[in-house]
């Protein structure tokens, strides 16, 4: 992922986003990079131009060599894949919403006892084939993260851990990233210290401007858009 000079200013607070200014920096493939930074400093308004709920006033954006405008939304979806803190799923089972993704089984267990929701789920009345709002707020978002195990994406992103997971489940996750980090990207947004130690960059957002503060990777065998340009 590359963002090029990217500058955003919304113009009718929509999404009450923060201005980003010029903002330049590169994620290479399979690297795990967290992006930190205090409410309104402009973090989100980077994962909504990821996700193209906005787009830039100027600047490009590209994933690989190919411009994110130019990809179709269904691209987008093959290509990235978003943990939020309040997770989209369809009305029907909890088994029905994950084999949209992978239609194992044995696949879907593995992945939900990986997140620590499958005790959770086999305690319900019709386990795997109880509807989805049977389950609890803190075992959806669980649930959400059992599905990147299950996804294809190239790029997963995370945004922020939601308050009411314990520690324990924080550390569930975050063990989850380690594995995921191994064949995707991993985009992180937190406004806490708790991923410092799995990142390997760490970009600082503060009102508007990103600058890398850490930097664990090998830059010389990183390649971007930004050699491209140079050549």
């Amino acid at each position: 992922i590359d963002f090029i000079d990217v500058y955003y200013k919304e113009e009718d607070d929509e999404f009450k986003l923060h201005n980003l200014y010029d903002a330049s920096f590169h994620i290479g493939n399979n690297e795990c990079v967290l992006f930190k930074g205090d409410r309104n400093s402009g973090k989100r308004t980077i994962f909504y131009l990821l996700r193209r709920l906005v787009e830039v006033n100027s600047g490009e954006i590209f994933v690989g060599r190919t411009a994110l405008r130019e990809y179709s939304k269904n691209s987008r979806i093959e290509n990235i894949n978003y943990v939020t803190t309040k997770p989209y799923f369809f009305k029907s089972s909890i088994k029905a919403n994950l084999k949209l993704i992978n239609s194992n089984d044995q696949d879907i267990e593995e992945a939900c006892k990986l997140v620590n929701v499958y005790d959770s789920i086999i305690k319900l009345k019709d386990g795997f084939d109880s509807p989805i709002d049977e389950l609890t707020q803190r075992d959806k978002y669980l649930l959400s993260v059992a599905r990147t195990l299950l996804i294809h994406s190239a790029i997963i992103v995370f945004y922020e851990f939601p308050s009411y997971l314990s520690n324990q489940d924080e550390d569930v996750v975050k063990n989850v990233i380690d594995i995921i980090r191994l064949n995707h990207t991993v985009v992180i947004f937190s406004a806490t210290n708790k991923c410092d130690s799995i990142a390997d960059k760490i970009y600082y957002v503060d009102d508007g401007k990103v600058s890398l503060i850490k930097d664990y990777c090998d830059t010389q065998k990183q390649t971007s858009v930004f050699d491209m340009l140079e050549d």
